[in-house]
This record gives C-alpha cells, sequence and structure tokens, in this order.
C-alpha cells in the first residue's frame, strides 16, 4: 500500500516531535491530526509497523470494536503478520510471546492493567485521540507513562472546551479539512442550511452539549418532524444517505415518518435503522446492506451514534444532520461520513493522466470550464491536485448533500456548516461567503467560501503587483519552501539587486523564477519590469502588460511622461491600445490614442518614479541590457 504525500509527512512530523520531546525532555506525548476520509488508520498503523519491525510493542487504543477491526485490516493490507496482531477487546485476550501489536477497547484494556507493566509497550496509539480526557482514558495514558504516546484525531476541538494540551505537549501534524479539499483528496460538500421552526431555545446543557433526551422530546414533536422528513425528501429522495438522530424515539418516529411520507408522495424509499442497543448481529447485516446499496436510488440510514467514527461507505451521496449539536468533533466526524471519493478514483491520477482523458474527450462532454479547470492549470505547479478535482468533479459523486436544518436555537452555539468548513478562512472571507449564499449568488456555502478566498487572493495579488512585487506582476508561481532552502547565488543576487523591486528574496528557488521569467521575457522582447511596475503603479491591466511588447510598454511610457505623468482622463487607461503599424508615438496625438486606461483621478497624480531609476544595466542569461523608463 502506498502512502499519499501528505500521509508521509504526517508520519515524519509525528516522528521528529517525539524526537524533540525526548531532546528538551518533555514528555513524549505527540498529537496528530487528520480530517475524516483521509486516511488516518493507514498512516498510525503505518508507524505501528515500524517500531513493531524493529522489534518494539504497540499498543493501538479505540473506544470501539469497529475502529479496531478497521486498524487490523489495514495493518494485514500494510504487511504486518497476522500472528503479531492481537486483540484485547470483551471475551478475546489474545496476546501471546509472538505479540507486537496489540489492539484493544478502552474499557476493556482498563480492567486488564495487571497483565500488562508500565514498560510494556514502546509506543501507545490513541484513535479518537479527542476522547483522552475522559477518566477512563487518562487511567491509561498514567499508567503507561514509560511510553511514547501518539494520538490521532479529526476534529481535536472539544464540546467542553477543555484543552488537549492538558494531555499532549506538542502537534506533530495538523492536516486541515480546506486543505484535504483543495488537493482534492475529499469531495467538496454541498451543503444547504434549511430554516424550520424547531425551537431549541430552551433545550438544557451538560458537558458542553445539549442534553440528548430534552433534544429528542422536543424534535419527535410530529408536526415538526414532518417538516424536517418533508424537506429531506425534496432533496435527498433519490439519494444513498445517511440520517443522523438524536435518540432512539427520535430515530423511530423520523424512520415512521420517512416512510408514511414517501408512500404519500410515490417516492421509492428503502429506510434502515440502527443504533447502539441493536444486536451486534442485527447491526453487521444491516451496516452490510446499506453498504452494497446502489447509488441513485432512494437509501437512508437511520441511526443514533453508530455511523461516526470509523464507518466508511465512500458512495455516500448525502448527510442529512436531524440532530443538532454543539460539538464541532461530532458535526466533523457526520459530514465526514459522506466526503469520501469514490474507490480508487483519486488515488494515481496526476496532470500527466487528465490531460490525456482530456484530449481523448473521455469525460462524457462535461462542460471544463464550468468547473474552472482547463489544460494549462493541470500543466503547472499543483497540477496533480487539479487533476484529482477533475477526476471526483467528472465521477459519478462530484459532490455529497449535506442537509442541515437551523431553526432557533436560543443561547446554544451550535456547530453550524460555516463554522466547521471556515475554519481555514479568515472573518472577512467568512462573511463574504455567507453573503454570497445568501444572495444566491453561490451555489452552496463550500463554493461560496473557495469564491470569497480567490476573490479576496485576487485583490492581494493585485495590490502586490501595483507595489512592484515581479512575482505578482507577472503572474509567477512562488515556489514551496523547505527547510533545505539555499541563499540565492552571487548572478542571481546581481540579477535581483539591479530590479529594485520591493520583495524580499533569500530563497534561491524564488530567485531561479524570477531570474527565468527576466531571460523569457528579454527573449520574447516583451515589457522590462521597469516599464511594467511604473505602468501597473499608475493603473494599467495587469493581464496586459504580461504579455505587452517592450516596444509598446515603451509608448505607453512617453505618452504618460509627454503628460507630465498626470493621469489624463478615464478613457485612457484599461481598453487595449490601437495595434502599432510604425510611426511615432507622439505624432499627432498618437499617444492619446495608444495610452493604457488609468482609473478616474481628480487631480494629478506623480509618479514614483524614484522606485524604478531612469536606468540600470542587468545581465541576464549571459547578455546585457539597457533599461530605462524613457528608452527601450
Amino acid at each position: 500500500m502506498k502512502l499519499r504525500a501528505y500521509q508521509t509527512d504526517a508520519i515524519a512530523g509525528c516522528l521528529d516531535a517525539l524526537r524533540r520531546c525526548r531532546v528538551e525532555a518533555r514528555p513524549p506525548r505527540v498529537l496528530g491530526v487528520m480530517p475524516t476520509g483521509t486516511g488516518k488508520t493507514v498512516t498510525f498503523m503505518t508507524m505501528a509497523k515500524q517500531y513493531a519491525d524493529a522489534g518494539h510493542r504497540v499498543l493501538v487504543l479505540a473506544h470501539r470494536r469497529e475502529l479496531l477491526e478497521q486498524a487490523q485490516r489495514k495493518g494485514l493490507a500494510l504487511g504486518i503478520p497476522a500472528a503479531w496482531m492481537a486483540f484485547e477487546q470483551a471475551q478475546r485476550a489474545e496476546t501471546s510471546g509472538d505479540t507486537r501489536v496489540v489492539l484493544s477497547t478502552v474499557p476493556s484494556m482498563r480492567t486488564r492493567l495487571a497483565r500488562f507493566p508500565a514498560d510494556f509497550f514502546r509506543l501507545v496509539i490513541h484513535d479518537e485521540a479527542h476522547r483522552v480526557l475522559a477518566e477512563t482514558h487518562r487511567a491509561l495514558v498514567d499508567h503507561f507513562a514509560e511510553a511514547l504516546l501518539l494520538g490521532w484525531t479529526a476534529t481535536p476541538n472539544r464540546g467542553d472546551e477543555r484543552a488537549l494540551g492538558q494531555v499532549f505537549t506538542e502537534v506533530g501534524f495538523d492536516y486541515t479539512l480546506g486543505d484535504a479539499l483543495a488537493a482534492g483528496w475529499l469531495v467538496p460538500p454541498d451543503v444547504r442550511t434549511i430554516e424550520t421552526s424547531r425551537d431549541l431555545s430552551s433545550i438544557r446543557t451538560r458537558n458542553g452539549e445539549l442534553m440528548a433526551g430534552d433534544v429528542g422530546a422536543v424534535l419527535s414533536e410530529l408536526e415538526l418532524m414532518r417538516e424536517e422528513i418533508g424537506q429531506a425528501l425534496r432533496h435527498a429522495a433519490d439519494k444513498k444517505a445517511i440520517v443522523y438522530c438524536v435518540t432512539r424515539a427520535h430515530m423511530h418516529v423520523a424512520a415512521e415518518c420517512a416512510r408514511e411520507m414517501a408512500f404519500e408522495r410515490n417516492v421509492d424509499l428503502r429506510v434502515m435503522q440502527v443504533d447502539g442497543d441493536t444486536d451486534d448481529d442485527e447491526r453487521d447485516q444491516i451496516l452490510a446492506d446499506f453498504l452494497r446499496a446502489p447509488t441513485g436510488r432512494g437509501c437512508w440510514l437511520l441511526n443514533v451514534e453508530v455511523a461516526t467514527e470509523g464507518f466508511d461507505v465512500p458512495d455516500t451521496e448525502a448527510i442529512i444532520v436531524l440532530r443538532p449539536t454543539m460539538s464541532r468533533a461530532l458535526y466533523m466526524q457526520m459530514i465526514g461520513r459522506g466526503l469520501r471519493p469514490l474507490d480508487g478514483l483519486v488515488d494515481g491520477i496526476n496532470a500527466e493522466e487528465m490531460l490525456v482523458r482530456l484530449d481523448m474527450a473521455e469525460l462524457g462532454g462535461r462542460d471544463l470550464e464550468h468547473l474552472a479547470m482547463h489544460r494549462l492549470a493541470l500543466a503547472g505547479e499543483g497540477g496533480d491536485a487539479l487533476a484529482r478535482r477533475v477526476a471526483i468533479a467528472t465521477s459519478a459523486k462530484p459532490t455529497c448533500l449535506v442537509l442541515d436544518f437551523a431553526g432557533n436555537a436560543g443561547r446554544h452555539e451550535l456547530a453550524n456548516p460555516l463554522d466547521l468548513l471556515g475554519g481555514d478562512f479568515d472573518p472577512v472571507e467568512r462573511r463574504e461567503a455567507q453573503r454570497l449564499v445568501t444572495s444566491g449568488a453561490a451555489p452552496n456555502l463550500w463554493a461560496a467560501l473557495e469564491q470569497a478566498r480567490l476573490a479576496r487572493a485576487a485583490k492581494v495579488v493585485e495590490r502586490q503587483a501595483r507595489a512592484g512585487d515581479p512575482f505578482a506582476l507577472f503572474g509567477l508561481q512562488v515556489p514551496t519552501r523547505s527547510r533545505f532552502s539555499a541563499a540565492p547565488s552571487s548572478k542571481q543576487r546581481a540579477v535581483i539587486d539591479a530590479l529594485r523591486q520591493p520583495r524580499v528574496i533569500d530563497d534561491a528557488r524564488e530567485a531561479d523564477v524570477l531570474v527565468r521569467e527576466l531571460a523569457r521575457r528579454e527573449r520574447a522582447d516583451l515589457a522590462l519590469y521597469s516599464q511594467a511596475a511604473l505602468l501597473a503603479a499608475v493603473g494599467f491591466d495587469l493581464l496586459r502588460l504580461r504579455t505587452m511588447s517592450r516596444r509598446e510598454a515603451a509608448e505607453h511610457v512617453r505618452a504618460l511622461a509627454s503628460g507630465g505623468w498626470r493621469r489624463q482622463s478615464t478613457t485612457l487607461f484599461r481598453s487595449p491600445p490601437a495595434t502599432a503599424s510604425g510611426g511615432d508615438a507622439s505624432r499627432g496625438g498618437r499617444a492619446a490614442a495608444t495610452a493604457p486606461r488609468c482609473r478616474a483621478s481628480s487631480g494629478p497624480s506623480r509618479c514614483p518614479r524614484a522606485r524604478w531609476p531612469s536606468t540600470a544595466r542587468t545581465r541576464v542569461g549571459g547578455g546585457s541590457r539597457r533599461r530605462s523608463a524613457a528608452r527601450s
């Protein structure tokens, strides 16, 4: 099994953090954060294999049997011998002299501590580590205090606001939901918030969460239930969906309403129910039936605290959140069940393969312009991530529908889609996204957040370009930094210093990108940096500047100079100049015809020529050139 790049980074980051803790004489307790659906179990079982291969014993802890069984399957797939793995759970006590990886639920291990001395394990792994502050978990942490502790979670935020820093001393790796969505590892959610008449203002709370009994009593009211189920049928009647309920009574009422209303509306809908009290064999059968259910036909799995951690059905088309919660962790676990892409879809996909698909027209005539993806982007940096996003967007599951029901929450701060998906976005972007959704300018919340981020980023780039940043000015990709980055060479530094540009460039790869672009522009006879920076500063269109010839740029500069560096009128900038056909631009008003259009100005604006020297010699690609703001 080949690991993804971020999984490799996660292992390296956590190992580095453990080493730092030991060197600095801190408790070696490290937390790794990865969102649901990104292969957290594969990552920590790879680490378990590394320690087992080195002859150490590893303990893997989880709070549910399903999570342990999932860890065992991943371990076998990674090459851990079955004889090395043993269960300590319920009636199973399989640890022997050959065991190197012990899989146990927290309650089971709590009752068996007498069999396992404090130094028995070299590494202890806590799955779903946001639960580690519970009394049963802390007892195990304290007992195995001599072992390395590695916690993994998708949701480091607890509803009771108790800090995980009480246990963990360092975060070794932090991969956010936004990171995974942008990189094309997860399916973007199509989030729709539906206003209903639910009123939670009088609901009591306990340990930072709504009391389930109170919530269930309110939401089980028949009229409200029919209102919410009716809306769910409107959007997801033909989808394979997981429905989250708060109590067994709430689930039963919802199931009966779904069946009755589907019959009334002549909708073919299969409704399944499962909860923690369902017999194990019956539960396994229900979950297996849902796993095998086809997509595109209505099939709803109503559950209470079953289909959360460790429940993976990649072809789930919709998530219906009938239960409100104050816990961001629980909310993320719920919607995360639907964000996995279809099996085998994104692993191994790269830009080259996607370009071949595009050329062979294998995408069924889908409009790639609508997807905002094109060949040039695939060929650039980040093309593999874009290829994965194209693969998802053109698959049978391009998005996952998330239905969230809102009402009068009263004093309660409920977890909500904007809070969860917008965690990586600043307040300005979040407000803009909310406005876009409310006004109907964006189809869903995630699309609105991305649109807001792109718009804000575009404004930042424009400001940087007009301030003379050559990367923003020429549309260059800034290389990703590394701890092994070198300083620019003396030749690179000479070229950069001669530009007199404001950007601090102390990385050799950044310098190389810029120097190569300057050489390319010189060969293509495109506008010099001094010309482009000057014209950008007075409001010239940036896209035109990147493809403007040196001669044309000189004509625009002379037009500005002849006007005393004043912004002439609103008609002079931002419209394409007349095609140059020879002759002197200074004759007969030609300067006005070819000058770039500037933003409106009520008075003269002196161009800051001091920032761009009148002359400079720059060596690029082995040659030299004279750069002048008045002559090219």
